[in-house]
């Protein structure tokens, strides 16, 4: 190691530590937040400057760095140790001052930046502020119906929403002015500086706030007069109407006298009404243009002469319909008679269509153990229909004589037809559904016996092969006896319910019969006689077979 080296070191290391003395002296000088903004924006400026000599530091340092080098490499001991100390100064001095540049700088703009922030906002919120005020502070247009005055008032309430929607972005100002006042300590962020713009905003908010309830006044009026007219003209409408009515309907001069003095009783009770509105009429002929003035002032004529016009005309029918006297006695006691008629045929039409839905409902689930029972009420069903059919034409023509006498039997008329329509109904669905089930029963018959004649070929040629020769030929002759009497019988069985149960009996039997008889088939499919179980089966089956009576037959429907 050298003399040379070792100044040079020294030189370089003292050149750092002097310049980076220079910049942390700068940085104190600027590191301040308080003071007018331009005083700020100067500081934002300098710490720029200063965070641009932040590679000129790291250029020092680094010259250090290789100055040290010969001398870490090459001296002794102690000038080794003396060195690394000093470079660890050099560094730990450089780190600070580096992260000081970073700090003063961000704080600084950070509070030219906020400020500058808080002024945009300010100057926009004072421009709009400006702005409403003067549009609350002018008064309002006179307007000419309903339909305008809702459009004005719901143009100040969007107005008066906008101005409440406001105060949060005033608060945040008032808290931004707060914050950069403890800051910056600058007399235009005072709180009292604040004051005029709050008392602006209050006055405004405070204007919108009465103009829309004055408003709302103006609409609350012009609505409750609309509404008035419109119900009084509904009423006016509704009594001609019923005037025209009860002229129209025949009844008996002493009910149209009476209906006719309720009616000019009602009438003349309005007056008091009529009088009010006209008084709710002239408040709102103030609160209206010119036009619309003239439109409620003619509307209230027309109401007027509506009214009294109606008034006079019940006078006039009351005079003209006071000497008149007919009795309508037996024409309401035909309609009574008529209604205990439909009364009473629409209880026998509910009951066959409940009795009609059942059978229907058991049409698709239907055994042979209970089809002579629905076979029998659906006969039923059928002559119930039939036999009312001659009081229904009875009934037809006793309401074509009410409606030649009367022009007032809509409501009985409507039930008559009514009943009739459900009866005719019912009578179709009867029709059709003893029709279906005449056609599913004798097809059930059809099927049983086509069965039994299956049965009957297995159980002939199982008994041509059986060596048992005399008592087969005496089952054989059974089986050709109980044939016949199942062919008597096919035409007389269908509405007698004890036969039908042995006839489920012996179907039951038989096709347990069936069953054993397939197993004594061998895999050629010939039959074989090892089992003497067959007699006793047989047996069985002549016992059951003599037991078949044939049943009386009844008449059909």
């Amino acid at each position: 190691m050298t003399q040379q080296e070792q100044d040079e070191f020294d030189q370089s290391l003292d050149s750092a530590l002097c310049w980076i003395k220079q910049i942390q002296t700068r940085l104190e000088s600027n590191d301040n937040t308080q003071g007018p903004m331009e005083a700020l924006e100067g500081r934002v400026r300098e710490t720029e400057e200063i965070c641009e000599f932040e590679h000129e530091g790291i250029a020092r340092v680094d010259m250090v760095l290789s100055a040290s080098k010969p001398l870490i490499q090459n001296g002794s001991e102690e000038t080794r140790a003396e060195t690394r100390s000093k470079l660890r100064e050099l560094k730990t001095l450089w780190e600070e001052t580096s992260t000081y540049i970073i700090h003063c700088h961000s704080r600084v703009k950070w509070v030219w930046l906020h400020w500058c922030e808080y002024v945009r906002a300010y100057e926009g919120f004072w421009s709009w502020l400006t702005k409403v005020h003067s549009e609350v502070m002018r008064y309002p247009e006179l307007q000419l119906g309903t339909r305008e005055k809702l459009w004005q008032l719901d143009q100040h309430r969007v107005l008066l929403i906008d101005i409440q929607h406001h105060a949060e972005p005033l608060e945040r100002l008032l808290d931004e002015a707060a914050t950069l006042h403890s800051k910056t300590q600058d007399p235009s962020l005072e709180p009292q500086a604040m004051e005029n713009l709050q008392d602006v905003y209050r006055q405004v908010l405070h204007k919108a706030q009465e103009r829309v309830a004055t408003l709302e006044k103006i609409v609350e009026e012009q609505q409750t007069y609309n509404s008035s007219v419109q119900n009084f003209q509904a009423w006016l409408a509704t009594q001609n109407h019923e005037l025209n009515q009860y002229l129209e309907d025949e009844k008996s001069t002493e009910d149209k006298n009476s209906t006719l003095q309720e009616i000019f009783e009602k009438v003349s009770g309005k007056e008091e009404l009529l009088q009010q509105m006209e008084h709710v009429a002239e408040e709102v002929k103030a609160c209206s243009s010119p036009d619309g003035s003239l439109q409620v002032v003619r509307e209230m004529e027309a109401l007027r002469q509506a009214w009294e016009g109606l008034r006079e005309r019940v006078l006039q029918e009351k005079e003209s319909k006071r000497s008149s006297m007919l009795s309508q006695q037996a024409l309401v006691s035909q309609c009574e008679e008529l209604h205990e008629e439909v009364t009473r045929l629409h209880a026998i039409v509910k009951s066959l269509n409940q009795q009609l839905k059942e059978l229907e409902e058991d049409t698709q689930s239907r055994r042979e153990n209970n089809m002579a029972r629905d076979w029998q009420q659906t006969v039923n069903v059928y002559n119930m229909v039939t036999s009312e059919g001659p009081r229904v034409e009875q009934l037809k023509i006793r309401l074509g004589e009410l409606i030649k006498q009367s022009r007032n039997a809509t409501s009985i008329f409507n039930e008559v037809l009514a009943v009739i329509k459900e009866f005719h109904g019912v009578k179709h669905r009867a029709s059709k559904l003893f029709l279906e089930m005449k056609s599913n029963f004798h097809q059930s018959l059809q099927d049983l016996f086509q069965d039994f004649s299956q049965w009957r070929q297995k159980a002939t040629k199982f008994l041509e092969m059986s060596e048992e020769s005399a008592e087969i030929s005496h089952i054989a002759m059974l089986m050709k006896s109980i044939e016949v009497k199942m062919k008597e019988s096919k035409q007389n069985v269908k509405e007698h319910e004890d036969f039908k149960e042995n006839l489920l009996d012996l179907n039951k039997w038989m096709v347990g019969i069936r069953r054993r008889l397939d197993t004594f088939c061998d895999a050629t499919g010939e039959c074989r006689v090892e089992d003497c179980r067959i007699d006793a089966e047989v047996r069985k089956f002549i016992d059951l077979s003599a037991s078949c009576s044939e049943p009386e037959p009844e008449p059909e429907p």
